[in-house]
């Protein structure tokens, strides 16, 4: 199975592994954590190459909704802090742009571990807590006319980006366009204060208001200040969602 959102990658990585082992077959291919999360259960799988960052989220929270037992060698741009915990934990990484030479020894380790019997003994939970930064960013620089001023995370209610644009709204409801995407405010914010509950928004405990059943075991949540979108909770977020807000 491969996990990727890149399409041009995930196909050129198919094709390599086609090109190593034309006796691998690849079952599955998905771009995100919440249809990764759906199928992954279902699947009788050898080996898993796994993106870090995904169209959706980021892997920890594959691991964070399933039980992943099946080996995973990880494709990443992640800087040294991340390579290091690999390292020491004796994981497979490959560095993207993903070459045929790496490629090629990250698929023999797994055959040697494999036949030896130790592929799949490796706790991904644990591993997927220790990946996660320690140090949590305490401010924001945001632009102000043809000034800059500085926010508290503390006094920030609410994250939307619509793909192009991010933007934050304080608790006494000033709104900013920033720099940052997503991706990079979640790994940097608090994690007891920040919950990314959807690929476009992530919300500070505080300003949660109320909570709600949704379609398709979804949650509705409800903001003050309101962002003026539904915020909608998946189904594979949900549970760490729940557990986030019982500080577990």
């Amino acid at each position: 199975m491969i996990i990727e959102d890149e399409h041009i990658l995930g196909k050129r990585l198919e094709r390599l592994v086609s090109e190593l082992r034309p006796s691998y077959t690849m079952v599955e291919r998905t771009a995100g954590v919440e249809e990764t999360c759906e199928l992954l259960p279902g699947l009788d799988l050898d080996l898993i190459f796994m993106d870090i960052e995904l169209a959706d989220g980021n892997c920890f929270e594959i691991f964070d909704s399933i039980d992943v037992k099946t080996p995973v060698i990880f494709t990443t741009a992640y800087d040294e802090y991340a390579l290091q915990a690999f390292r020491v934990n004796s994981v497979d990484y490959l560095l993207k742009p993903v070459n045929k030479e790496n490629l090629l020894r990250a698929i023999e380790k797994f055959e040697a571990n494999h036949l030896a019997g130790h592929a799949s003994q490796l706790d991904y939970k644990a591993l997927a807590e220790e990946l996660r930064p320690k140090q949590s960013r305490e401010r924001l620089i945001v632009s102000r006319g043809n000034s800059f001023m500085f926010v508290p995370l503390t006094e920030v209610a609410w994250f939307f980006s619509d793909g192009k644009y991010c933007e934050l709204s304080t608790f006494s409801g000033k709104s900013y366009i920033i720099d940052d995407a997503l991706g990079k405010l979640e790994e940097e914010l608090d994690g007891k204060r920040f919950f990314r509950v959807s690929r476009s928004c992530i919300l500070n405990i505080d300003a949660i208001v109320s909570i709600e059943r949704h379609s398709a075991g979804r949650l509705k949540v409800t903001a003050n200040p309101a962002p003026g979108h539904p915020v909608i909770v998946s189904q594979a977020r949900r549970e760490h969602f729940l557990k986030w807000l019982e500080g577990v």
